[in-house]
Parts: C-alpha cells; structure tokens; sequence
C-alpha cells in the first residue's frame, strides 16, 4: 500500500514537473511572438509617421518646399488659412508606448524622419521593405530610421 502511495505521488509530481516545463516554453513563446508584433507595430508607425512627413512636404504651398518643424505640425498643417491633417494623432512607439520619438532633422530643425527611443536589440533581420535594407544590421531599434528621401 504504501509502496503504491510513493508511485502516485512520484506521478503526480512528474506530472507538475512537466506541466511546469511546458508553461515556461508557452510563455518563452508568447513572449517572442509579442516582440515580433511590436516590431511590425514600429515597422507601422515608422511608415505612417514617414509618410505623413512626405505628404506634409509635398503639400508646400509655395516653394521652397518645406519639411515639419515638430511632430504636431502634422496634425494640423498651420500653412493653410483651413483645416489640413497629414496624421489624425501621432502614433505610440509599441516599445515605449508613448507618442514620443527620436527626430531626424536638418541642420534648420526641419523634421526629415523619425525612430524609436528604445534600446532593444531587434528579433527580425530580414525581409525589410525597399529602402529599409539598413534595418538588417541595426543593434537596436533607435537603428530603425524611418527617413523621407531628400529628393523631390
């Protein structure tokens, strides 16, 4: 009898044992899978917040064309005497989730592009849009530069 209770409890704590090895690679996983869809939630924002930066410039009223002087001048596009947005709100950083972002600018303080502030070292190193080939070799995501060309 009591050789039996020793098997029972043997295979129930195996059992826990096991479970519990299976919950650390679920969350492993889970984990993982989170970071790859905030990357493609930063691949996103980055590209929204470009092109509104292309839209924002190809809308210059009069030459010579201009780029933002803050991100908020996307928002509301305060050269024209009516309402113009190139953004309806500016996009959270998926790994800071704030609205907050590092500005690429010209020596002016024109705003020609944008990245993350985290410091993260990224998952994916391939399979990048056309003109985003850089991002392959990036250690962090502050390395993800989302840059409007400086050609017309």
């Amino acid at each position: 009898m009591k050789q039996q209770q020793g098997f029972t409890y043997l295979a129930v704590l195996m059992a826990i044992t096991l479970l519990g090895l299976g919950l650390a690679a679920a969350g492993t996983t889970w984990k993982l899978q989170s970071q790859r869809d905030r990357e493609q939630d930063l691949l996103d924002a980055g590209r929204t917040l470009r092109t509104a930066i292309t839209r924002y410039y190809k809308a210059s009223p009069t030459p010579p064309y201009q780029y933002p002087k803050k991100l908020e001048d996307l928002l509301l596009d305060e050269r024209y005497p009516f309402t113009r947005r190139h953004l309806r709100r500016i996009p959270l950083d998926p790994f800071t989730r704030e609205p907050r972002w590092g500005l690429i600018t010209l020596p002016d303080g024109q705003i020609i592009g944008v990245h993350s502030l985290a410091d993260g070292a990224p998952i994916k190193r391939a399979g990048f849009a056309k003109g985003e080939e850089d991002f392959a070799k990036a250690a962090s995501y502050r390395d993800w530069k989302f840059v409007r060309p400086l050609n017309p």
